[in-house]
């Protein structure tokens, strides 16, 4: 029975230690969105430093396409600089030497009437150090929601939810595991 509790508890450091090294990049914003099939939901990113724009379908399927020079980038091949177009979730890291403010459009498949989508804007900390001053980007509104095409109400919201840092998902989710393990 003391094995049982060396490996447990060997076990509980292991993740306690992959908690810990996996919660460096800062969950900063979320906004969940409707988009009518072939047509885009703009959006305009301020957000300094090292960004990834994680954009998950909802219902439907978007696609994202970001550009530096252009505040309203399509799918054409001259008017985005980075995109992701899959059937599941997309992702774009965005480089902080990317000039600000970013255009970023979320194209609704044409084969779907209508796609809800959530856009979750993570802060990557790349050297193990968060950028000085990242608290102020938490209170301010750097991701401008703006509806181009499409009719009726885009119905744009923040869910209260996903406003948490990656750590404290990452924190809960081990308490989660911990208190399994331990009345299991």
């Amino acid at each position: 029975m003391p094995e049982m509790g060396c490996k447990l508890s060997g076990l509980l450091i292991l993740l306690m230690f992959w908690c810990i090294a996996d919660c460096k990049d800062l969950t900063l914003q979320s906004v969940v969105g409707d988009v009518v099939a072939d047509n885009f939901t703009y959006f305009t990113l301020g957000y300094d430093g090292p960004i990834s724009l994680i954009l998950d379908s909802l219902e439907g399927d978007a696609d994202l396409y970001i550009s530096q020079f252009l505040l309203h980038p399509s799918y054409n091949t001259s008017e985005y600089c980075l995109h992701s177009a899959t059937c599941g979730q997309d992702r774009v890291d965005i480089p902080s030497s990317f000039q600000r403010p970013i255009g970023v459009g979320v194209y609704g498949h044409v084969l779907h009437p209508s796609t809800t989508f959530q856009l979750t804007v993570v802060l990557r900390d790349e050297f193990g150090q968060m950028q000085e001053g990242f608290e102020t980007l938490l209170d301010s509104d750097y991701l401008e929601m703006k509806r181009v095409g499409g009719t009726g109400n885009s119905g744009y919201r923040i869910p209260q939810s996903e406003e948490q840092s990656v750590f404290s998902s990452m924190l809960w989710t081990f308490l989660e595991i911990l208190l399994e393990v331990l009345f299991a």
